[in-house]
């Protein structure tokens, strides 16, 4: 399968350049106020969950918590971290390409002719 690639750049790279726009900017500000929520409200579960005995889901609300939070609350390393994950999975799927039979398999898998 043959796809014209318009522009490519890194994806660390147009997120830095997005981040430092104007709408970059309302961008990194509406996360970090999604970032609060979702910390007020990870930590009104975790009590609670920790007041009814449930220790496990409270360790889980804190993991959540942390995870969401953290995203939101950074999201340059955010998006680096989603540029090196791509990276990961695109060299999975060349590599199992290669095993299937390469990019000169028809969609069937049979060789194209």
């Amino acid at each position: 399968m043959n796809l014209l690639i318009l522009a490519q750049t890194d994806g660390a790279t147009a997120v830095d350049s997005f981040l430092n726009s104007p709408l970059g900017d309302i961008a990194k500000k509406f996360a970090g106020v999604l970032a609060a929520i979702v910390i007020i409200y990870g930590l009104f579960k975790i009590v609670t969950a920790a007041a009814q005995g449930r220790a496990g889901a409270a360790f889980r609300s804190f993991l959540v918590m942390l995870l969401v939070g953290g995203a939101l609350l950074d999201l340059g390393l955010t998006g680096k971290m989603l540029s090196s994950g791509l990276k990961v999975a695109k060299g999975g799927i060349d590599q199992v390409t290669d095993i299937v039979g390469g990019s000169d398999a028809a969609p069937g898998g049979a060789p194209a002719n």
